[in-house]
């Protein structure tokens, strides 16, 4: 990322990111990876975009199983192969409030899952109770955020291509424990996703019989919403966002 490969326990604010370019399995404009951390008042300026690409295919384990020495690399990598997003590749219990993107976020290496997303690749929420003791409410909330294309007269749409989950703020999201409690929520509010292209998803067929499925949304590409899972959308709109796919 721009400020550091992982970002934890930390708050950002007032940050403004120009012509970006970043290329990685695990990459964001911001950070590869942030957790535990509060993310506010980040733009890009002067008609940028960010741009996340990557080429590299990894062919055994996930992406990011070395970041933890414990078991929660598991549930926030597990089984991705690829993660990109306009921020981060995939961030664990963080806030996000007033981000406002040009982004265009491509993979272009075939693997078996990927997750892409103009915020964030993979959002894990709802921590363990011995996980950021210092915290008192265990709530995970995106807020006005704004995902969208060029400002510019010309208008260059954003895009987000080549995953196998796909979506203009998250490409996935899940719980960290599916039986975990008590309820904590998962919420993006006031948000925009505007002039938007998802296309072309491209993976890896390893068994012919087997089902792949792919994930493409406005908002969220793919949410596990068993086992106690909470997303709450209000106040949100996208608008201009064309889906098209294309397996490649």
């Amino acid at each position: 990322g721009a400020l550091a490969a992982r970002i934890s326990n930390s708050t950002v604010t007032n940050v403004k990111l120009k012509d970006v370019v970043i290329q990685a399995p695990l990459a964001g404009g911001l950070a590869g990876f942030i957790d535990g951390s509060t993310i506010t008042k980040v733009s890009t300026i002067d008609n940028s975009f960010i741009k996340v690409t990557n080429g590299i295919s990894i062919t055994e384990d996930y992406i990011g199983k070395a970041i933890y020495k414990y078991g929660e690399n598991v549930a926030v990598f597990d089984p991705y192969k690829v993660l990109l997003g306009g921020l981060a590749g995939a961030a664990y219990f963080t806030n996000f409030e007033e981000i406002d993107l040009a982004v265009q976020v491509e993979n272009e290496a075939a693997v078996d899952m990927s997750a892409l997303g103009g915020l964030v690749g993979h959002y894990v929420y709802a921590p363990k109770g011995n996980q950021f003791m210092q915290v008192t409410n265990r709530d995970s909330k995106i807020t006005k955020v704004n995902i969208h294309g060029s400002s510019s007269d010309v208008g260059v749409n954003a895009f987000i291509s080549g995953g196998t989950a796909m979506g203009g703020i998250f490409g996935a999201s899940r719980r960290l424990d599916n039986d975990n409690s008590p309820i904590t929520e998962f919420s993006i509010s006031k948000s925009t996703v505007t002039n938007l292209d998802i296309k072309q998803s491209r993976v890896k067929i390893s068994d012919a019989d087997a089902t792949q499925n792919l994930y493409m949304g406005g908002i969220v590409g793919n949410s596990d919403l068993c086992k106690g899972g909470i997303l709450k959308i209000s106040e949100s709109k996208v608008v201009n966002v064309n889906i098209e796919e294309t397996v490649q």
